[in-house]
């Protein structure tokens, strides 16, 4: 078994061969696309990597897994049961559907959970204004702070989803200032269209995401479910000369330190490794439904072989399948 421990500067990646007289493994750091510009008597630190020789995998596995830099393991959090509005409302999700389904929730899960375990109810997609424009839509008319308030107030504990590092052409946030995006680097939603990736290493724009995470836990927000975070790792033309995935792990130290120690992090979309110091739960597989056909039975194999694949950094962190 070998494995990377850590993604901070480069990518790493690994490749096994057959040849005549065995395996050949090739370990790499970066040699993806990244540049480091350097001057004379700079240094620069590869990826540090985990190399095991063993007849049983599983054990290999998980030496490897123990080895990696892991935020669950120093700060463990319980893992929380409730009712997540894109499964159900895609992003049609309004006030009025979240306080109806609250007690719904309590009334299915209750039966099922051991006591006292606190129920959550995540507000997914369709809240916002714009992707970029990370406040309350007309469709919450008591705001989120509103909203939030009455739900703790009946024993709920609440979340709610965003992509942090993506911003939609067209959006204020965009319009208003477009030398915050990386230059060069773009992400075309299915639906959404076009989207720019936020370049955190320009100060304004570092200072937008840390207003924008602490003006939602500041309205009482105890888990932040967010998304689509490879888009920070994508390479363009960044403020400071950094690669992308050193932008990587400042975005996900800004979004940690905004959001303080004891709201919960859930990667979503994200690359592993570089998460697991910054994150109380990673989403360890892709979609088995889409708006557009609803369950689809047929994704389950494939869910399943991603978790398999994934087993070890199950043993890292808290892993979230797609429900």
């Amino acid at each position: 078994v070998a494995g990377a421990l850590s993604a901070q500067t480069f990518r790493p990646w690994a490749s096994v061969h057959r040849a005549p007289d065995g395996l050949s493994v090739r370990l790499v750091s970066g040699a993806s696309g990244e540049s480091v510009e350097l001057v004379p008597g700079d240094t620069v630190s590869a990826e540090t990597w985990h190399v095991g020789l063993g007849s049983d995998l599983r054990s290999e596995l998980g030496r490897w897994s123990d080895a990696l830099t892991s935020r669950a393991r120093t700060t463990p959090r319980p893992a929380s049961a409730g009712w997540n509005s894109w499964y159900d409302l895609w992003d049609a999700v309004d006030e009025k559907a979240v306080r109806e389904n609250a007690p719904l929730a309590r009334e299915v899960l209750s039966p099922w959970l051991p006591t006292g375990t606190p129920l959550r109810i995540v507000i997914d997609d369709g809240w916002q204004k714009a992707w970029g424009d990370w406040e309350a839509n007309e469709k919450f008319p008591s705001g989120l702070a509103g909203l939030v308030a009455d739900l703790e107030k009946d024993g709920y504990d609440t979340g709610i989803w965003l992509a942090p590092l993506l911003v939609a052409e067209g959006s204020a946030t965009h319009q208003a200032h477009p030398e915050w995006m990386v230059e060069g680097a773009s992400y075309k939603h299915g639906k959404h269209g076009k989207m720019f990736v936020l370049d955190v290493t320009h100060p304004e724009a570092a200072q937008h995401l840390t207003s924008v995470i602490q003006s939602l836990v500041g309205a009482g927000l105890g888990l932040l479910k967010i998304d689509f975070l490879f888009a920070g790792a994508l390479e363009g033309k960044r403020y400071e000369p950094v690669t992308p995935m050193q932008a990587y792990a400042r975005a996900l130290g800004l979004i940690r330190n905004a959001a303080g120690e004891q709201t919960l992090l859930v990667a979503v979309g994200a690359p592993g490794l570089a998460s697991l110091p910054f994150v109380d739960g990673y989403r360890v597989g892709g979609d088995i439904a889409l708006e557009t056909s609803d369950v689809a039975w047929a994704f389950l194999p494939n869910q399943a072989r991603r978790i398999a694949s994934r087993w070890a950094l199950c043993r890292a962190t808290a892993c979230d399948a797609d429900p």
